[in-house]
């Protein structure tokens, strides 16, 4: 049984536009699927919601109007090694990630 967590939240600049889907792509791909091996970036076809799948852990990342959060699901495996600093970890490179992107 997985297990979800809200790892992070932010306020956007504006909302989200379509041609910064394939930036926040690849971004998340060049910087973390060197970790993640077989990392994969989907795009719900109608709503603002991207869905990052690695081996042991999904994100979904939502972007409402005036916010984004990511959830993130373990698997049981995942569960078993997550700690605080990895959550810290995960915080600060998805932050990261969204100044790069200019979000």
């Amino acid at each position: 049984m997985a297990n979800k967590e809200r790892v992070y939240s932010r306020k956007l600049k504006q909302p989200l536009p379509d041609e910064k889907k394939p930036l926040l792509s690849n971004l998340i791909l060049e910087r973390l699927g060197s970790q993640a091996p077989g990392m994969t970036v989907a795009w719900h076809k109608t709503d603002p919601v991207m869905t990052v799948r690695a081996r042991m852990v999904t994100f979904t990342i939502r972007f409402a109007l005036a916010e984004m959060t990511v959830e993130c699901e373990y698997g049981w495996l995942a569960r078993q090694i997550v700690t605080d600093a990895t959550r810290v970890k995960t915080r600060a490179t998805i932050h990261q990630l969204c100044d790069d992107a200019d979000l």
